[in-house]
């Protein structure tokens, strides 16, 4: 994502083949690679959202909430060589800039992203469901 910019990102299950939304008892979702560049440490990255049941969040990743609209921001720097492979087996390095989300009783959830920095380079976003900060879950429509 270009720096200095932003994205809403909204999610919606729906039964397969349908328009019709497909509620999840339990839904986990997850950010990684929350990391600001190494050499500029004030092109940092922004994650917003409301609604989580839960939040688990890596030490490396600040946690502010008001009016139960959560922000988290990347704390430390990184660059492509500690990018996430695998969401099983997260380096100590990769799990300390991952948010992972439950959401309970939920079809649809909306996330903003953003990039803070006015350089032209951008910064790259990793999404996925459940990571090592929180186990798996049997997430099945009702």
């Amino acid at each position: 994502m270009q720096q200095g910019s932003n994205t809403t990102l909204e999610f919606t299950l729906l039964k397969q083949g349908t328009t019709e939304q497909a509620p999840v008892k339990d839904l986990y979702f997850s950010v990684l690679d929350l990391t600001s560049n190494k050499n500029e440490p004030k092109q940092t990255q922004t994650v917003e959202l409301s609604g989580p049941s839960e939040v688990f969040n890596g030490n490396a990743v600040s946690e502010t909430v008001e009016n139960g609209k959560y922000k988290f921001v990347s704390l430390r720097g990184g660059d492509e060589t500690d990018n996430p492979v695998d969401l099983d087996k997260l380096t100590d390095v990769a799990l300390s800039s991952t948010v992972s989300l439950r959401y309970a009783d939920t079809y649809t959830w909306t996330v903003t992203l953003s990039v803070q920095g006015d350089d032209p380079y951008g910064r790259n976003f990793f999404i996925g469901g459940a990571s090592q900060l929180k186990p798996s879950c049997d997430a099945k429509p009702r």
